[in-house]
């Protein structure tokens, strides 16, 4: 897409932030929690299926908080991500400036701090490589778990060079009081399913997220304009009530770089209109890449062009 193009579509589209939309959403969640906690009292496995929904929910609301479009105030915007990202376990006020990051070099794994595992695979000894290969091609969901690791290596070193005020601390303390007194309050049983939830949640994690940047790299000395993000990000399309229940539309993920500050409910009818003016672009509006991916050595999907000179450095 270029310049003139990506701007013209720009005044087309309603960046306005309705909590109105986010209160009737989260009002949803809450009524559903309340349900199964009550429920939970006598089938303990409802949690296995509910816990990964709302994880993932928490998460896409998390990721909105990060842009704003939550709540106009800045202050309730936050705490509305602080809150979420105790849910799905991640502290917001770190995972924000990992993130804000992450959209200024995405797609170029020497700056991304999102793709530390892919610059880090080249340098992996065989013996790693192997062990991450099986996950992936099993699709146990261990390379979701190392990304949280990822995340949380990333918001401890902001702690310790103290990069972070009272909001990243409450950032960072609030998911394991959250699930310390969760775990604290629930039976062995709940805690059983929920474990296992928490594992389907990763599983998600890797479904819709994985696809989002893996192959299409672009390592540059310059962050890609706006207009061009969409070399970068794929969008993964899936049925629509998943889309728009359990991955709060973030699978539109080609159109969420293109405009970031589009709230998640703007996101469909952006790809609508996206399709129209750039045809060429269905070429990312893949489905099917994460099955054929899972199908070869994960080494195909970790490898970018400067890989083969990381190798080098690392010897």
């Amino acid at each position: 897409m270029n310049k003139q193009t990506y701007f013209e579509l720009k005044k087309e589209l309603d960046f306005s932030v309705k909590a109105g939309s986010y209160f009737k959403s989260v009002t949803g969640d809450l009524v559903a929690l309340s349900g199964i906690m009550f429920l939970g009292q006598s089938f303990s496995f409802l949690y296995a299926i509910f816990i990964p929904v709302w994880l993932m929910r928490s998460f896409g609301y998390m990721h909105e908080a990060v842009h704003g479009t939550l709540h106009k105030n800045a202050f309730l915007n936050s705490l509305f991500g602080i809150a979420h990202g105790a849910v799905c376990f991640l502290p917001f006020q770190q995972w924000k400036k990992i993130h804000i990051e992450h959209h200024l070099w995405a797609g170029n794994p020497e700056k991304d701090p999102t793709l530390e595992i892919v610059k880090n695979f080249p340098m992996m000894s065989d013996k790693k490589k192997k062990k991450l290969n099986f996950f992936w091609r099993t699709k146990i969901p261990f390379i979701a778990f190392l990304q949280q690791v990822v995340f949380w290596k990333f918001s401890l070193k902001l702690v310790l060079e103290k990069k972070v005020g009272l909001a990243g601390a409450i950032s960072s303390v609030a998911p394991l009081v959250f699930w310390g007194s969760v775990c604290y309050m629930s039976s062995f049983s709940s805690v059983f399913f929920m474990a296992i939830g928490i594992l389907s949640y990763l599983a998600l994690i890797e479904f819709i997220n994985w696809p989002h940047h893996l192959e299409i790299y672009e390592v540059l000395d310059k962050p890609l304009p706006r207009w061009e993000q969409a070399k970068i990000a794929r969008t993964c399309r899936y049925p629509r009530l998943f889309e728009k229940y359990v991955a709060l539309n973030f699978n539109f993920h080609a159109e969420h770089h293109l405009f970031p500050e589009l709230p998640w409910h703007e996101l469909e009818r952006l790809h609508e209109k996206l399709v129209k003016i750039e045809p060429l672009l269905k070429v990312n509006f893949n489905s099917s890449w994460l099955k054929g991916a899972r199908a070869r050595d994960i080494s195909w999907v970790m490898k970018y062009k400067d890989s083969d000179q990381t190798n080098k450095k690392a010897s």
